[in-house]
Protein backbone atom coordinates (compact mmCIF):
# COMPACT_ATOMS: atom_id res chain seq x y z
CA UNK A 1 0.00 0.00 0.00
CA UNK A 2 2.68 2.49 0.58
CA UNK A 3 4.48 2.04 -2.85
CA UNK A 4 1.29 2.63 -4.23
CA UNK A 5 0.71 5.65 -2.55
CA UNK A 6 4.07 6.83 -3.29
CA UNK A 7 3.46 6.48 -6.93
CA UNK A 8 0.40 8.37 -6.41
CA UNK A 9 1.84 11.45 -5.36
CA UNK A 10 2.75 12.11 -9.06
CA UNK A 11 -0.89 12.66 -9.26
CA UNK A 12 -2.20 15.98 -9.48
CA UNK A 13 -6.15 14.97 -10.54
CA UNK A 14 -8.16 12.05 -9.62
CA UNK A 15 -8.27 9.37 -11.90
CA UNK A 16 -11.40 7.20 -11.98
CA UNK A 17 -10.58 3.55 -14.54
CA UNK A 18 -13.83 2.21 -13.35
CA UNK A 19 -17.46 3.46 -12.53
CA UNK A 20 -20.09 1.16 -12.01
CA UNK A 21 -23.68 2.77 -12.00
CA UNK A 22 -27.03 0.84 -12.63
CA UNK A 23 -28.21 0.41 -15.89
CA UNK A 24 -30.66 2.88 -16.59
CA UNK A 25 -29.75 3.55 -20.47
CA UNK A 26 -28.87 1.55 -23.25
CA UNK A 27 -25.32 2.83 -23.53
CA UNK A 28 -22.97 5.78 -21.67
CA UNK A 29 -22.71 9.16 -22.47
CA UNK A 30 -20.87 11.99 -22.63
CA UNK A 31 -17.39 13.17 -22.47
CA UNK A 32 -14.08 13.89 -20.08
CA UNK A 33 -12.49 17.32 -19.62
CA UNK A 34 -9.58 18.13 -18.02
CA UNK A 35 -10.53 20.72 -15.31
CA UNK A 36 -8.15 22.88 -13.29
CA UNK A 37 -5.47 21.02 -10.90
CA UNK A 38 -5.89 21.01 -7.04
CA UNK A 39 -3.87 23.75 -5.97
CA UNK A 40 -1.96 20.94 -3.38
CA UNK A 41 -1.10 17.71 -5.45
CA UNK A 42 -1.84 14.64 -2.87
CA UNK A 43 -3.32 11.31 -3.05
CA UNK A 44 -5.16 9.38 -0.04
CA UNK A 45 -7.72 11.89 0.09
CA UNK A 46 -10.96 12.57 1.59
CA UNK A 47 -13.53 14.19 -0.76
CA UNK A 48 -17.41 15.64 -0.56
CA UNK A 49 -20.09 17.20 -2.46
CA UNK A 50 -21.68 20.23 -1.15
CA UNK A 51 -23.88 23.27 -2.27
CA UNK A 52 -22.81 22.12 -6.13
CA UNK A 53 -18.98 22.18 -5.15
CA UNK A 54 -16.58 19.56 -4.14
CA UNK A 55 -14.34 19.81 -1.27
CA UNK A 56 -10.87 17.78 -0.82
CA UNK A 57 -9.44 17.09 2.46
CA UNK A 58 -6.11 16.25 4.14
CA UNK A 59 -4.20 13.27 2.11
CA UNK A 60 -0.23 12.38 1.48
CA UNK A 61 1.59 15.49 -0.04
CA UNK A 62 4.90 16.02 -1.73
CA UNK A 63 6.42 16.86 2.01
CA UNK A 64 4.25 13.78 4.07
CA UNK A 65 0.64 14.34 5.80
CA UNK A 66 -1.10 17.20 5.14
CA UNK A 67 -3.82 19.05 6.53
CA UNK A 68 -5.06 20.69 3.33
CA UNK A 69 -8.62 21.62 2.74
CA UNK A 70 -9.59 23.03 -0.64
CA UNK A 71 -13.17 23.08 -2.66
CA UNK A 72 -13.25 23.00 -6.31
CA UNK A 73 -16.30 25.02 -8.21
CA UNK A 74 -17.42 23.49 -11.51
CA UNK A 75 -19.00 26.37 -12.57
CA UNK A 76 -15.84 28.43 -12.45
CA UNK A 77 -13.38 25.53 -12.90
CA UNK A 78 -11.43 27.13 -10.30
CA UNK A 79 -9.73 25.71 -6.57
CA UNK A 80 -10.47 28.18 -3.37
CA UNK A 81 -8.01 27.15 -0.43
CA UNK A 82 -10.36 26.71 2.95
CA UNK A 83 -9.14 26.69 6.90
CA UNK A 84 -6.95 23.78 6.94
CA UNK A 85 -8.15 20.30 9.02
CA UNK A 86 -7.49 20.90 12.50
CA UNK A 87 -4.86 17.72 12.34
CA UNK A 88 -3.28 16.73 9.32
CA UNK A 89 -4.88 13.09 7.95
CA UNK A 90 -4.94 10.64 5.38
CA UNK A 91 -7.55 8.10 4.88
CA UNK A 92 -9.73 9.91 6.39
CA UNK A 93 -13.32 9.96 5.61
CA UNK A 94 -15.65 13.09 5.27
CA UNK A 95 -19.43 13.62 4.33
CA UNK A 96 -21.87 16.03 4.06
CA UNK A 97 -25.63 16.55 5.81
CA UNK A 98 -28.09 19.22 6.20
CA UNK A 99 -25.70 22.73 6.29
CA UNK A 100 -21.94 20.98 7.50
CA UNK A 101 -19.21 18.71 6.44
CA UNK A 102 -18.07 16.50 8.36
CA UNK A 103 -14.49 14.23 8.78
CA UNK A 104 -13.77 11.29 10.49
CA UNK A 105 -10.42 9.18 11.57
CA UNK A 106 -7.68 8.65 9.07
CA UNK A 107 -3.48 8.06 9.87
CA UNK A 108 -1.48 10.76 11.69
CA UNK A 109 1.66 10.46 9.48
CA UNK A 110 3.89 8.09 6.81
CA UNK A 111 4.02 5.26 9.53
CA UNK A 112 0.36 4.53 8.83
CA UNK A 113 0.26 5.16 12.87
CA UNK A 114 -1.52 5.51 14.87
CA UNK A 115 -5.64 5.37 13.40
CA UNK A 116 -7.39 8.57 14.39
CA UNK A 117 -10.68 8.62 16.47
CA UNK A 118 -11.38 12.29 16.36
CA UNK A 119 -14.28 13.67 14.50
CA UNK A 120 -14.99 17.08 13.35
CA UNK A 121 -17.35 19.47 11.51
CA UNK A 122 -16.93 22.34 9.18
CA UNK A 123 -19.25 25.07 8.57
CA UNK A 124 -18.78 26.43 5.33
CA UNK A 125 -20.44 30.36 5.76
CA UNK A 126 -17.69 30.97 8.67
CA UNK A 127 -15.18 28.58 6.62
CA UNK A 128 -14.26 27.49 10.28
CA UNK A 129 -13.57 23.57 12.15
CA UNK A 130 -15.07 22.76 15.55
CA UNK A 131 -14.14 19.61 16.75
CA UNK A 132 -17.19 17.08 17.92
CA UNK A 133 -17.56 13.90 19.76
CA UNK A 134 -14.87 11.50 19.16
CA UNK A 135 -15.76 8.00 17.06
CA UNK A 136 -16.20 5.57 20.14
CA UNK A 137 -12.88 3.63 18.11
CA UNK A 138 -10.07 4.93 15.74
CA UNK A 139 -10.96 3.84 11.88
CA UNK A 140 -8.89 4.39 8.83
CA UNK A 141 -9.25 3.55 4.95
CA UNK A 142 -12.90 3.56 5.94
CA UNK A 143 -16.45 5.27 4.69
CA UNK A 144 -18.32 8.34 6.18
CA UNK A 145 -21.87 8.33 4.21
CA UNK A 146 -24.74 10.43 5.50
CA UNK A 147 -28.19 8.85 5.67
CA UNK A 148 -31.66 10.45 6.77
CA UNK A 149 -29.65 13.21 8.22
CA UNK A 150 -27.04 10.63 9.91
CA UNK A 151 -23.70 9.75 9.48
CA UNK A 152 -22.36 6.04 9.20
CA UNK A 153 -18.86 5.14 9.57
CA UNK A 154 -18.76 1.70 8.07
CA UNK A 155 -15.62 -0.42 7.15
CA UNK A 156 -11.56 0.54 6.87
CA UNK A 157 -8.71 -0.01 9.28
CA UNK A 158 -9.45 -0.26 13.00
CA UNK A 159 -9.51 -2.33 16.03
CA UNK A 160 -13.45 -3.61 15.28
CA UNK A 161 -13.62 -2.23 11.68
CA UNK A 162 -17.20 -4.01 11.13
CA UNK A 163 -18.83 -2.44 13.45
CA UNK A 164 -21.26 0.56 12.19
CA UNK A 165 -21.03 3.17 13.99
CA UNK A 166 -23.68 6.00 13.51
CA UNK A 167 -23.48 9.98 14.76
CA UNK A 168 -26.76 11.88 14.97
CA UNK A 169 -25.49 15.96 14.52
CA UNK A 170 -28.56 16.69 16.87
CA UNK A 171 -27.81 15.58 19.47
CA UNK A 172 -23.90 15.33 19.15
CA UNK A 173 -23.34 11.83 20.48
CA UNK A 174 -22.53 8.36 18.34
CA UNK A 175 -25.33 6.02 18.70
CA UNK A 176 -25.17 2.21 20.02
CA UNK A 177 -23.40 -0.11 17.46
CA UNK A 178 -25.51 -1.17 14.41
CA UNK A 179 -25.44 -4.60 12.87
CA UNK A 180 -22.08 -5.14 11.54
CA UNK A 181 -20.82 -5.11 8.00
CA UNK A 182 -21.09 -8.90 7.19
CA UNK A 183 -17.53 -8.74 4.81
CA UNK A 184 -14.46 -6.83 6.29
CA UNK A 185 -13.18 -4.74 4.08
CA UNK A 186 -11.01 -1.05 3.56
CA UNK A 187 -10.44 1.15 1.26
CA UNK A 188 -14.48 0.50 -0.35
CA UNK A 189 -17.13 2.81 -1.96
CA UNK A 190 -20.06 3.24 -0.21
CA UNK A 191 -23.35 5.40 -0.91
CA UNK A 192 -26.64 5.94 0.42
CA UNK A 193 -29.48 5.60 -2.34
CA UNK A 194 -32.96 5.47 -1.28
CA UNK A 195 -32.81 5.09 1.94
CA UNK A 196 -29.93 2.21 2.36
CA UNK A 197 -26.51 2.18 2.94
CA UNK A 198 -24.61 0.74 0.29
CA UNK A 199 -21.14 -0.96 0.83
CA UNK A 200 -19.29 -2.02 -2.88
CA UNK A 201 -16.04 -3.61 -3.06
CA UNK A 202 -12.75 -2.59 -1.91
CA UNK A 203 -9.69 -4.54 -0.68
CA UNK A 204 -9.15 -6.92 2.97
CA UNK A 205 -6.21 -8.78 4.15
CA UNK A 206 -4.96 -11.89 2.22
CA UNK A 207 -7.94 -11.61 -0.12
CA UNK A 208 -7.53 -8.76 -2.21
CA UNK A 209 -9.60 -6.69 -3.80
CA UNK A 210 -13.11 -7.92 -3.25
CA UNK A 211 -16.19 -7.91 -5.73
CA UNK A 212 -18.92 -7.98 -2.62
CA UNK A 213 -21.78 -5.43 -2.40
CA UNK A 214 -24.16 -5.41 0.35
CA UNK A 215 -26.54 -3.20 1.46
CA UNK A 216 -27.98 -1.95 5.35
CA UNK A 217 -31.34 -0.49 6.22
CA UNK A 218 -31.87 1.42 9.05
CA UNK A 219 -34.93 1.17 9.29
CA UNK A 220 -34.37 -3.19 9.89
CA UNK A 221 -30.81 -2.99 10.94
CA UNK A 222 -30.24 -5.63 8.55
CA UNK A 223 -27.58 -6.61 5.83
CA UNK A 224 -28.33 -7.93 2.68
CA UNK A 225 -26.07 -9.16 -0.43
CA UNK A 226 -26.63 -7.76 -3.54
CA UNK A 227 -25.39 -8.69 -7.37
CA UNK A 228 -21.61 -8.79 -7.15
CA UNK A 229 -19.50 -6.30 -9.13
CA UNK A 230 -18.17 -7.51 -12.81
CA UNK A 231 -14.65 -7.34 -11.64
CA UNK A 232 -12.52 -6.49 -7.86
CA UNK A 233 -11.71 -3.28 -6.94
CA UNK A 234 -10.05 -1.55 -3.97
CA UNK A 235 -9.77 2.41 -3.60
CA UNK A 236 -13.04 2.79 -5.18
CA UNK A 237 -15.33 5.69 -4.76
CA UNK A 238 -18.89 6.34 -5.60
CA UNK A 239 -21.58 9.12 -5.31
CA UNK A 240 -25.46 8.53 -6.07
CA UNK A 241 -27.27 10.84 -8.65
CA UNK A 242 -30.12 12.88 -7.61
CA UNK A 243 -33.85 11.72 -8.92
CA UNK A 244 -35.88 8.40 -9.19
CA UNK A 245 -31.96 6.75 -10.51
CA UNK A 246 -30.06 4.93 -8.08
CA UNK A 247 -28.46 2.04 -7.79
CA UNK A 248 -30.92 0.33 -6.00
CA UNK A 249 -34.54 -0.12 -7.10
CA UNK A 250 -37.17 -2.74 -6.06
CA UNK A 251 -35.56 -4.27 -3.20
CA UNK A 252 -32.83 -5.57 -5.37
CA UNK A 253 -29.19 -4.07 -6.88
CA UNK A 254 -29.14 -3.89 -10.63
CA UNK A 255 -26.92 -4.64 -13.42
CA UNK A 256 -23.29 -2.84 -13.13
CA UNK A 257 -22.34 -1.27 -16.19
CA UNK A 258 -18.25 -0.61 -17.20
CA UNK A 259 -17.81 3.06 -19.02
CA UNK A 260 -15.05 3.10 -20.99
Amino acid sequence: MRDRTLHDLAQTAFLFTWVAVFATTARAEGSWNQGTAMPTARSEIAVAQFDGRIYVAGGIGRLGTTNAFEVYNPATNSWTRLAPLPLAAHHLAMAATGDRIYVSGGYANLLFRPYRKSAWVYDPMADKWQGIADMPEPRAAHKLVALGGKLYVVGGVGPKSTTLWVYDPTSGRWDTPRAPLPTPREHLAAVAARGKLYVIAGRWKGRGNLTVVEAYDPATDRWSRMADLPAPRGGAHSSAPEGPHSCHRGGRLGNWRHLR
